[in-house]
């Protein structure tokens, strides 16, 4: 990756990022991105066994956690979203007053290399968390038996604005179970992940 590539790639994220904080103040805003990412993260979803017992850890919920929403409103599950930015956290919590005050869903401040994720079955490792390998090896020393992973891996020229998963699964105790591969304009596949010992099907 060229250093201007970089350089580009970290100014749109930023872009994205703040942007998401406008949202959060003004709903409404957000009703577009939430419909173009609605069917998918509902097929997120159903390949990773989703159902109303489940309980989701979203990393890097951002300040509109509309992957939450659309978790707990498709699938009547308990979705805790974090993210290291404490104004993010603020924010969502107030779009989510606004936006969806009956739904099972709290937000925290918090990341992904230190949160304690064992009371959670499912965790989502959303596109722009990073770095994903050493969130994913402190997954893996979870104590939760039956763990499933949906982690958003970039792809194609969107690798030079979010980090991609590269390492072997085998070195951090996670096997593929399958990838659901999006069509175009979406930026990334999704890979869905088994701990080692948990059951291939629920």
């Amino acid at each position: 990756m060229s250093y201007y590539a970089d350089l580009k790639g970290r100014a749109k994220l930023a872009y994205y990022r703040n942007r998401e904080k406008i949202w959060a103040l003004y709903p409404k805003l957000s009703e577009r991105i939430e419909e173009y990412y609605h069917e998918l993260i509902i097929n997120e979803g159903r390949a990773a066994g989703i159902d109303e017992s489940s309980r989701v850890l979203l990393i890097g919920a951002g300040a509109t956690p509309y992957t939450a929403v659309t978790l707990a409103r498709e699938f009547g599950c308990h979705v805790t979203g974090i993210d290291k930015d404490l104004i993010a956290v603020l924010l969502a919590r107030l779009y989510l007053r606004r936006k969806a005050p009956q739904l099972d869903i709290k937000m925290r401040y918090g990341n992904g290399l230190s949160f304690k994720v064992d009371d959670f079955d499912v965790i989502v490792i959303v596109l722009h968390a990073k770095p994903k390998e050493r969130i994913l090896r402190a997954i893996s020393e979870s104590s939760t038996r039956n763990l499933t992973v949906i982690l958003r891996n970039p792809r194609g020229k969107y690798v030079h604005m979010y980090e991609e998963m590269k390492t072997s699964l085998s070195d951090i105790k996670f096997i593929l179970r399958t990838t659901l591969k999006h069509p175009e304009p979406y930026r990334f596949n999704t890979l869905i992940l088994e701990k080692y010992g948990s059951q291939i099907y629920r």
